[in-house]
């Protein structure tokens, strides 16, 4: 039987990846799996034909001192990848739907020739095991396109004339965290939408976990402490859960902190549900300032937003690529809906409107097809 979509945990605690494992492998672990030796082995099942399937990898890599981790993907005999696994989680990679086998078992080894044995580098560890890369997730996904093999530069869009019109523009778009910049900005212009990550930091891998989770448990009181900002004025909150540091506007020293955590984890509970009900209702333009530098990992998170709308839309923010500094500023356009903009040498409100406002005007396409099933 076909299968349209496969997503496989790799974790001890509700694992479904066993029967779909073959050499290579060691044994579950809370929340994750080694890889056993120099390559290991994952019998995927026959798919739906397909143009394009995106696979996922959820993985991070041994690396103590003096290793660095290499690995090679090949699916039925085809090279399809060679890349150096990173620390930060999910890597995505685009397979032209003719690699995909529709009426038998699909081989997906990975090579990973680096592995390496913590007993021998690692002092003090009795781990004997021949280790590489650390599962936790696999997504096999159905693309109807693939990533742009080459970027497309958007032309660029003014910036808007006219207080109503910059508030028109930015109040399109949704903070996923990391606020340099723009974070400046929509509150020049009036227009900052709340939003469960306005004003709050969290590291990628975070921002995929709450993703993955609706951010559940965001309202757990348990999880909040305080701390106060650089300048000893305001107090900022954390949650432990998600590492997610959020502004409070409260003052240190003129706040009861017990009745804080209660109001504040009430308020992020109403901000989740509030926010993935925008996310199905594709309200905004998804705006990430930072990390998800690969295209990879830019698609993965882009599947993620889609898993609640086949519209939805990406902006990621970069540094200008040290290769060519001519791009910041500008915009390029990975797929259909997903998008990376460079940050502007100057970083005031005109620079970040036109940002923006290149973005928002490539609209939707309403007979565009979904572009993958998230």
């Amino acid at each position: 039987m076909s299968e349209d979509a496969l997503h496989l945990t790799f974790a001890a605690k509700g694992s479904n990846a066993e029967p779909w494992l073959g050499e290579g492998w060691h044994h579950a672990e809370d929340d994750h799996r080694w890889t056993d030796g120099l390559a290991s082995v994952i019998r995927l099942p026959a798919f739906k034909p397909q143009p394009w399937f995106a696979l996922t990898l959820q993985c991070w890599p041994f690396n103590p001192p003096g290793v660095t981790q290499s690995a090679t993907l090949n699916l039925n005999g085809v090279e399809i990848a060679s890349y150096r696994p990173p620390h930060l989680p999910p890597v995505a990679f685009v397979i032209p739907g003719e690699l995909m086998r529709t009426d038998g078992e699909n081989r997906l080894v990975i090579h990973h020739p680096d592995a390496a044995s913590p007993a021998r580098t690692q002092q003090g560890s009795r781990d004997t095991r021949w280790v590489s890369l650390a599962f936790q997730r696999l997504d096999v996904q159905p693309l109807d396109a693939p990533l742009h093999v080459a970027p497309r530069l958007l032309p660029q869009t003014p910036a808007p004339e006219g207080a109503a019109a910059a508030r028109a523009v930015l109040a399109a778009f949704q903070s996923l965290g990391q606020r340099r910049g723009l974070g400046r900005t929509q509150p020049h212009c009036e227009a900052e939408p709340l939003g469960l990550l306005s004003f709050a930091s969290v590291l990628p891998e975070n921002l995929v976990k709450g993703l993955r989770t609706r951010f559940e448990g965001v309202g757990d009181v348990g999880q909040l402490s305080f701390v106060t900002d650089e300048n000893k004025r305001f107090l900022i909150g954390r949650h432990a859960l998600y590492g997610l540091d959020f502004q409070t506007f409260k003052l240190a020293g003129e706040t009861d902190v017990v009745d804080l955590a209660l109001k504040e984890a009430q308020r992020l509970a109403t901000l989740a549900r509030r926010f993935f009900e925008q996310r199905e209702n594709d309200e905004e333009i998804c705006l990430r300032l930072g990390g998800f530098e690969s295209p990879g990992e830019a698609l993965a998170l882009h599947l993620l937003l889609r898993a609640y709308h086949p519209r939805a839309r990406l902006l990621i923010v970069d540094d200008p690529p040290a290769h060519a500094p001519e791009r910041a500023g500008r915009v390029i356009e990975l797929r259909p809906g997903l998008y990376r903009g460079y940050f502007p040498v100057a970083t005031g409100p005109e620079e970040w409107l036109r940002l923006c406002a290149t973005v928002l005007a490539v609209g939707v396409d309403a007979d565009a097809p979904g572009y993958g099933s998230g």
